[in-house]
């Protein structure tokens, strides 16, 4: 028999796979899309029961290339202030536009 597990006290692994890619921002360094997708991942996070033994977060970005850059990794960090202060210090660097979603072959490689 399954039993509902209220929200707050399920356990999960959430990786925040974001574009970084020129698509997002151009080459704009100071983008408010770029703010605007940080905050959207800190609003989440903020209603999330994060710990070693409960939600655990990661934060990877791509573009074209064939390597993701993991900003941080499901057990990098488990205190939710300091994965939001993480997060919002996240500067946009713009990668080449994606065409054929090819950058996530990585996916299949459990490289996250």
């Amino acid at each position: 028999m399954l039993a509902a597990v209220p929200c707050q006290f399920a356990r999960a692994d959430v990786v925040f796979l974001v574009d970084n890619s020129q698509t997002i921002c151009g080459s704009d360094t100071s983008c408010s899309n770029w703010q605007s997708i940080l905050t959207f991942i800190n609003d989440i996070i903020r209603q999330l029961n994060v710990g070693q033994n409960n939600t655990r977060i990661g934060f990877v970005r791509y573009s074209d290339s064939f390597t993701p850059i993991h900003e941080f990794y499901l057990n990098d960090e488990y205190d939710r202030t300091l994965l939001m202060n993480a997060v919002s210090g996240i500067r946009y660097v713009p990668g080449s536009t994606v065409g054929d979603h090819s950058s996530f072959h990585f996916l299949s490689f459990g490289r996250l």
